[in-house]
């Protein structure tokens, strides 16, 4: 039997990102026939197929796990040029840790993670009075506020 290989490579446009923010990824299939130095004519060793031809590596599946590993996006039987443009919406209440994109074709796996960073919530009060054609800061203070469910 020929034995086959994919490698597969991914990407995000970003490590971390915040809560409603658009995951922008993608994904490239490399099989011998794409990687292979090419100075000359393709010669191919003798050899006996056994099993199906296959031809062009399609992702099985695509998934995005959040840091509890269920499944939050998933695509499956994804085309080649699809693959190059995915993008997926984190829900507003998307939880800090690290999360995983895992793309598949047969028995190949890549896995790429990247965070939710939930920014700091402050308040800042600042009271101003104006003097003299100008504003001017009477004083200010900040303090971080707890979130609701947290």
């Amino acid at each position: 039997m020929v034995q086959r290989f994919a490698v597969i490579m991914g990407e995000t446009d970003k490590p971390l990102y915040r809560p409603a923010d658009h995951i922008r990824l993608r994904f490239i299939v490399l099989t011998s026939r794409h990687i292979l130095p090419h100075s000359g004519p393709h010669t191919w060793p003798k050899y006996e197929v056994i099993g199906e031809f296959w031809e062009e590596r399609r992702l099985e599946g695509i998934e995005v796990r959040d840091l509890l590993n269920n499944i939050v996006r998933q695509w499956k039987d994804v085309q080649p040029l699809d693959a190059l443009n995915l993008t997926h919406r984190l829900v507003s209440d998307a939880e800090e840790g690290e999360w995983k994109i895992e793309a598949r074709v047969r028995h190949h796996k890549e896995v790429i993670s990247f965070n939710p960073n939930i920014p700091p919530s402050y308040e800042m009060k600042a009271f101003f009075s104006f003097h003299k054609g100008a504003y001017r800061a009477m004083s200010s203070k900040w303090s971080e506020v707890a979130r609701v469910g947290k």
